[in-house]
């Protein structure tokens, strides 16, 4: 399995996103190719946002990224501080532009899931190969 390195905390607002691909980037290194660290970069910032979002994660609240690869996939781990619900996949609005983050999660990633301990954390692989 995939072990993630130690989670970087960082504040949630609206520079979290930013923060986060940072962090994972710091995380993985040289360890996957370039353009696999674009869609690292894409998928982590649509849960982050969700965080912020839908899980009213400001500046007073957190978020831990941990990332990692091995086994021929990169797994990415999102835990936060708010008591929002599991977060569940919805269609797409074109029209007004929501509903896209777990869309497209649910589309580019090779796995994705949630955990819930004392937080939610939300996690996504994506195959090194293929």
């Amino acid at each position: 399995m995939t072990r993630c390195s130690d989670a970087i905390r960082i504040p949630g607002g609206r520079t979290a996103a930013g923060e986060a691909r940072a962090a994972a980037t710091a995380q993985l290194g040289d360890a996957i190719h370039e353009d696999r660290l674009r869609d690292v970069h894409l998928l982590l910032s649509e849960v982050v946002n969700n965080s912020v979002l839908h899980g009213g994660v400001d500046e007073d609240g957190w978020i831990e990224i941990a990332a990692g690869a091995g086994d021929g996939r990169v797994r990415c781990e999102v835990r936060d501080s708010s008591d929002a619900g599991d977060p569940v996949p919805r269609e797409p609005d074109f029209d007004s532009g929501g509903g896209f983050g777990l869309f497209l999660v649910d589309a580019m990633a090779s796995r994705w899931g949630t955990d819930r301990d004392s937080a939610l954390t939300v996690w996504f692989e994506l195959d090194l190969t293929g």
